[in-house]
């Protein structure tokens, strides 16, 4: 899980920002809160502001920073790394705290965007009731430093450390008792954290066998789509187009080929599939799914939050309620808070929908603010911070300013020579 994640120096993160899934004093809605091993972490996050405020730069922060992880390739998606806000003679840091089966750590590293040179890499192991033990800490010189002893490291020149540290080889027969520790840190952005786009799919790993098609389905027939059922059917030309993407996480021997506007499979009798969704009461008929509305597009290819429950996932998704409308929003959010799910799983979103700031359905320490300042800096603070009465309307307050991150909108009226 997610404990916490920070940057500095990043498009219009000029200061270090942090956002918090720690749990704070409030004490309603408990089911929210996942207790493991002395940390109390919160099960989801919204996070709220104006139009270009900043809420998508923490989106792609997060999903940056975790890129580089993943593909330890320092340059790695760095277009329009910088803002005004920024200053490209110092270093960007990104930095985590996440939970691995129980175990806890720090990772982060320092680098310059300008020129991709990683200056400082770091990975601790945190304690509720105990001091942080440090695994490594990789200088600018390449030379790592472990918990008894201090080694040059040539390979991870212009590479992260941790990527490389999963290598037998990379170690020449050296000894390391936190290898594994190392190693865990890399998989869990690998396989635990799902950094995902307004536009992207979560359905990329599902192998659509009858567990997956029936959790998709009757996630979609909940939102009042008009959906009874759905299956596979026998694709003919001029259908919806056969765009193959190709993604890293389907396995390579995976039956099922998935497209932008498809999902495909090879027949018993070798004729090509298309999976979609059967419509109508009385008499049902199939749909392609380039035909379907965006909003039950929307809702299928986040569906895996809602029915999966496998494995241990931290979902971000980036204008979660886009072309979705307000209710179904509300309804997928509730869904998750309500469920136990056996896997520990978070759902952190940016969001503009104000009907969701209710007390009864968020905690307060669940709900986060981006405001940019006169410079063009963003900040990034809780509603935890102002201390509000649990009977207060927040939604109204929001609205009204109290807590800022709202637009300043102006009218032609407010122009003294209109538009």
């Amino acid at each position: 899980m997610l404990i916490g994640f920070s940057c500095e120096n990043f498009r219009s993160f000029r200061d270090e920002q942090s956002l918090s899934m720690l749990a704070g004093p409030t004490k309603n809605l408990n089911n929210q809160v996942m207790n493991v091993k002395g940390f109390d972490i919160l099960k989801s996050a919204l996070i709220f502001g104006a139009n270009g405020a900043g809420k998508s730069n923490l989106f792609k922060a997060i999903r940056l920073s975790s890129q580089i992880i993943i593909k330890n390739r320092p340059d790695y998606g760095y277009h329009d790394a910088f803002q005004t806000a920024c200053d490209k003679s110092k270093p960007t840091t990104f930095q985590y705290e996440i939970e691995i089966n129980g175990e806890f750590f720090r990772y982060g590293f320092s680098l310059m965007l300008d020129n991709k040179e990683v200056v400082g890499e770091w990975l601790f192991e945190i304690f509720p009731d105990a001091d942080d033990r440090r695994i490594f800490y990789r200088y600018s010189d390449n030379t790592v430093e472990f918990e008894d002893e201090k080694k040059p490291f040539e390979e991870i020149n212009g590479t992260l450390f941790i990527h490389n540290a999963r290598r037998k080889d990379f170690w020449y027969g050296q000894k390391n008792k936190d290898r594994e520790k190392i190693y865990l840190v890399q998989k869990w952005f690998w396989e635990s954290l799902a950094v995902i786009g307004p536009d992207a799919s979560l359905l990329w790993d599902l192998e659509m066998n009858e567990n997956d098609i029936k959790g998709i389905t009757d996630v979609v027939k909940c939102f009042d789509t008009g959906i009874v059922g759905s299956g596979f059917c026998t694709y003919a030309l001029g259908d919806e187009p056969v765009d193959i993407v190709d993604n890293p996480r389907v396995k390579k021997d995976s039956q099922v080929k998935k497209g932008n506007k498809g999902i495909f499979r090879q027949g018993k009798d070798g004729r090509l599939e298309a999976f979609r969704f059967k419509h109508g009461a009385a008499s049902e008929f199939f749909v392609n799914l380039n035909e379907e509305s965006d909003g039950t597009l929307r809702i299928m290819k986040l569906s895996p939050i809602l029915f999966r429950d496998d494995k241990d996932c931290t979902y971000i998704i980036d204008e979660f309620d886009r072309t979705l409308h307000p209710m179904v929003v509300q309804g997928f959010l509730k869904w998750f808070l309500k469920k136990q799910y056996s896997s520990h799983k978070q759902f952190i979103m940016t969001t503009h929908n104000a009907h969701l700031l209710d007390q009864e359905l968020i905690r307060r320490d669940e709900i986060w603010f981006v405001q940019k300042d006169e410079e063009g800096a963003t900040s990034l603070y809780s509603l935890d911070d102002y201390k509000v009465r649990f009977d207060k309307d927040i939604e109204k307050a929001y609205l009204e300013g109290h807590f800022r991150g709202m637009p300043d909108v102006i009218l032609p009226e407010d122009v003294d020579d209109g538009f």
